[in-house]
């Protein structure tokens, strides 16, 4: 069949799928159930698109992330092993993944259509800043400082503060101690409160 999983995110109906576990939703998937494929779909699109998007800042490829991961469980079921982790565990670590897939991909895009210079650049301004304006340039300039984190910061960030998973979870996700997310979110939240307050000083 060819997936649609714009299709899938939409209600198809009560038929008592919503009160079965992933267990065995994924369980009906490996037989073909398309109605089970649907409720996972709408249990976790939303989350691992959003995790996406923290981590690639573009929409249109967040979307096609969060699709090419629920395909992936779709056509290959038995690749997540519950005895080793949730299925949103599964589902967020191979997010991740693909993730940096997507960044290599357009970083050598980039590369080759600009050059290899690995600078960030910002938005030209076109018009004064404005007092409306100060918050956006302060939450672009946060996005900025998250980008430049070391992966496994970033990636801490993103889970535990945007996403808003457990630290238990996170450190699942990224295969580290809870203490290590501990270490990693007092690092990354040092690192951006100093990028942020430095890009306010040069804005003053």
């Amino acid at each position: 069949m060819v997936l649609n999983i714009g299709m899938f995110s939409r209600a198809r109906g009560s038929k008592g799928y919503d009160v079965l576990s992933d267990i065995e939703l994924v369980d009906l998937v490996i037989s073909g159930n398309e109605d089970a494929f649907a409720e996972i779909v709408k249990r976790h699109l939303r989350s691992i698109t959003a995790l996406a998007y923290r981590t690639l800042y573009s929409q249109a490829d967040a979307e096609d992330v969060a699709q090419s991961v629920l395909i992936k469980l779709w056509q290959k079921p038995k690749t997540w092993d519950p005895n080793k982790a949730s299925l949103s565990t599964w589902l967020y670590r191979v997010t991740l993944n693909a993730c940096y897939d997507s960044s290599r991909v357009r970083s050598r895009r980039s590369q080759l259509e600009h050059g290899h210079s690995s600078n960030v650049t910002k938005s030209d301004v076109s018009e004064d800043i404005s007092n409306q304006q100060e918050s956006e340039l302060k939450n672009e300039a946060l996005q900025q400082a998250i980008k430049r984190l070391p992966g496994t910061q970033r990636d801490a960030i993103n889970l535990a503060v945007f996403v808003g998973l457990p630290q238990t979870q996170v450190a699942s996700i990224l295969g580290v101690s809870v203490k290590a997310v501990e270490s990693l979110l007092m690092r990354a939240k040092k690192s951006l409160k100093q990028a942020v307050a430095n890009n306010s000083g040069r804005n003053l």
